[in-house]
């Protein structure tokens, strides 16, 4: 298979895209890299999309070391293997996705994005003291969306690279363990 290197076909592959698709998922994020705020989402809703947006930001913030899971386009990631996933997997992050939102709106707003950033932060802390047992599916779209934000920011130069200071294979002239 061209045009896909390793580390990206097993995260995908992770991720939960089917091995069929992972030719026409690596042609999509080869095109991926356009200037944050063009990218029209594939799969999820503009609604959606932001609101897994302002999740992985909460679950990843830009600080002194990184620029965060926003500066990483973690959403947009996430929307092209989603867009690519078998559709039961698909049919999951909808309803998860809906559950987390309704959860918010239970706060009087218009949902998770419409919360002031503390609001956010108290809806996402409620939800992650349950993750060890997830009992709904709102708190299914917290863990759901940790372990893809985590995923796919280590997955992006920023991640790997900025973050982690990753070089890329080297020949060592000696290993000092």
């Amino acid at each position: 298979m061209t045009g896909i290197d390793r580390r990206t076909m097993m995260a995908l592959l992770a991720a939960g895209v089917a091995e069929a698709h992972l030719g026409t998922v690596a042609h999509a994020l080869a095109g991926w890299q356009t200037p944050h705020g063009a990218y029209t989402p594939a799969f999820f809703s503009r609604d959606e999309h932001r609101l897994i947006d302002d999740v992985s930001e909460l679950i990843l913030p830009a600080t002194a070391r990184s620029p965060g899971a926003r500066a990483a386009r973690v959403a947009d990631y996430l929307d092209l293997v989603v867009a690519h996933s078998p559709r039961q997997t698909q049919e999951a992050w909808r309803r998860e996705l809906a559950a987390l939102d309704a959860r918010a709106r239970a706060e009087g707003t218009d949902g998770f994005v419409a919360l002031n950033d503390a609001g956010q932060r108290a809806v996402l802390d409620e939800l992650s003291a349950r993750e060890a047992r997830p009992d709904s599916d709102a708190v299914r779209a917290f863990v759901r969306l940790k372990r893809a934000t985590i995923d796919a920011y280590y997955s992006t130069a920023i991640g790997l690279r900025q973050e982690l200071g990753y070089l890329g294979p080297q020949m060592l002239a000696e290993f000092r363990g």
